[in-house]
């Protein structure tokens, strides 16, 4: 999605706060206003006929939203473009789905204010965030760090470099 939205830089932040630790992609992209943004946290929210751009690597609309909640629990996304200073926010909450029985797309009550931060500085982009990772044992929490850390972290970039390798320039790796 980042590619797909012109983005030149994408980081990666954890902040490691045992069982609420936060996960975050953040890309300088073109952004989304407060339309799009609800529009693409739609399930299935692309025409898979639609002509796509050779740079377009999405095509059902599943991708992210898919691939997050299998993660975690809580999937919130927040953007901004060039032409608007304010920052939109949409959440899909797992345990809120679960509770309720409503597939319901919400606004975040809290936001991860370091996304937000970084947000407000740059021209345009996204950035996604996981809560209430759900894909870790938490039964021992330094299993569990060590794991998010090491094994988890090393994985996610193998997988990065492998799939998108077309796309990178190594740098931090």
């Amino acid at each position: 999605n980042s590619i797909s939205a012109g983005a030149k830089n994408i980081w990666i932040n954890t902040e490691w706060r045992d069982k609420d630790t936060v996960l975050s992609v953040t890309d300088d992209g073109i952004g989304m206003n407060e339309k799009e943004l609800s529009e693409n946290m739609k399930f299935g929210s692309q025409d898979q006929n639609n002509i796509r751009s050779k740079n377009d690597l999405g095509r059902f609309g599943l991708g992210m939203k898919v691939a997050s909640i299998s993660k975690c629990n809580t999937v919130t996304v927040i953007s901004k473009t060039k032409n608007s200073k304010e920052i939109h926010a949409r959440t899909w909450d797992v345990d809120y789905v679960k509770k309720e029985s409503e597939w319901a797309l919400g606004t975040p009550i809290n936001i991860n204010q370091k996304s937000i931060e970084k947000l407000k500085k740059m021209e345009s982009g996204t950035s996604v965030i996981w809560d209430n990772l759900d894909s870790l044992d938490w039964s021992n929490l330094e299993n569990a760090k060590d794991y998010f850390f090491n094994e988890y972290g090393n994985k996610l970039i193998k997988y990065i470099e492998t799939y998108y390798h077309r796309f990178l320039e190594r740098k931090n790796f």
